[in-house]
């Protein structure tokens, strides 16, 4: 009887201990797939989680935008280089009067610093741009009333944006030429440029670094006419009437490296604008030196704008999204002031400061240069 209930208790123990090893097998992935020919397949491993929304790739073109305008402005301003026996945009005041120049040529070179920021519009954040570069150029003197002219602007943009760490950086090598011609007491200047460049892109998300590179390129024109016929004696206060176009082009980009990096699409930025402006300078003549001061005010119309939005793909985030941009209102005002020293027939030295005021937007530049005649 003793026997019997022994070997019942070792039956209930072994059967115990086996179930628990069964349990353990099939409790090990592996191997219950090994002896399970019903068990569904294990699930996958969790996709990592969307990264931030990549914001800085859709501001490649306004930094574009913006760096064919600029250079669109001063190449403009170095067209006008017979009128009135003058200089406007900080070449500052000619002692010869304009009928009695010479033909001739003269070479100019400039430097240059301009700070941008935009504020947060609803859930666009903003940004902050920094552009910093330099502009050759030589012109000729085709009689009094014309003067033809050809510039390079090396530039770097940097671009910032708003509370988040995304940044980029657009290195351009910008051409133009320009022709400037006075009849009477009216004057016209047209400038032409052409652009092209390389966009480095850093992203991060919190883990690691995505980064893209790839290119952009601008194109753009201006045209300004003014009226001449206001000036008493060293004083002259000239009216002006203009336009320009942008277009601004990136090509599209696949990210390397961080947590989830995006594929995107060209995009494009094109805008055009009028503006109606006044300048107010005086010149300053002695035996060493000839000094002119002048300021400027123009109303600014954006009269056209338009957007062709990166759209961007990722392993987390497979389907199509629109990258949203930050964009500066459509009228605004801008600004500025010249000071130009002329040391001798052949030299003379200037600096510019522009001011740009829009909604939601603002810039400050400056420039400093020199030019020569002979």
């Amino acid at each position: 009887m003793i026997n019997h209930r022994h070997s019942v208790v070792a039956s209930f123990t072994l059967g115990i201990v086996a179930a628990a090893a069964l349990t353990t097998v099939v409790a090990t992935p592996a191997v219950a797939q090994s002896i399970c020919t019903v068990c569904p397949p294990p699930p996958p491993p969790p996709a990592p989680p969307p990264a931030a929304d990549p914001t800085v790739h859709g501001r490649i073109t306004g930094a574009g935008i913006e760096a064919a305008t600029r250079f669109l402005r001063r190449l403009d301003d170095r067209g006008w280089a017979t009128v009135a026996g003058r200089e406007r945009g900080g070449g500052g005041a000619d002692a010869t009067p304009a009928a009695s120049v010479v033909q001739g040529f003269r070479a100019w070179t400039e430097a240059y610093g301009v700070e941008t920021r935009l504020s947060d519009q609803g859930a666009i954040p903003g940004e902050r741009r920094r552009a910093n570069g330099f502009i050759a150029g030589i012109g000729a003197f085709l009689g009094p009333d014309a003067a033809i002219g050809i510039a390079v602007d090396s530039g770097v943009s940097h671009v910032d944006v708003a509370g988040i760490p995304q940044h980029g950086r657009l290195a351009m090598t910008q051409i133009g030429i320009n022709a400037a011609y006075q009849y009477a007491l009216w004057s016209i200047s047209v400038s032409a440029i052409y652009g092209a460049g390389d966009v480095g892109v850093q992203r991060g998300d919190g883990i690691d670094v995505s980064s893209a590179d790839y290119g952009a390129r601008v194109w753009g024109g201006i045209g300004e006419i003014a009226y001449n016929g206001w000036s008493i004696d060293d004083w002259r206060i000239v009216p002006k009437l203009g336009a320009d176009w942008t277009l601004s082009h990136s090509d599209g980009f696949t990210e390397t490296g961080g947590a989830d990096p995006v594929t995107g699409t060209a995009q494009e930025s094109e805008r055009a604008r009028a503006w109606l402006g006044l300048e107010v300078g005086r010149s300053f003549s002695s035996a060493v030196a000839v000094v002119d001061l002048s300021v400027y005010g123009r109303v600014v119309d954006v009269f056209y704008a338009h957007d062709q939005l990166a759209e961007v793909t990722s392993a987390a985030a497979p389907t199509a999204r629109l990258v949203q941009v930050a964009n500066e209102g459509s009228w605004g005002v801008d600004w500025g002031a010249a000071a130009s020293v002329q040391v001798a027939p052949m030299m003379r030295f200037y600096a510019v400061y522009d001011g740009r005021y829009r909604e939601h937007a603002d810039s400050h530049g400056g420039t400093l240069g020199v030019e020569l005649r002979w």
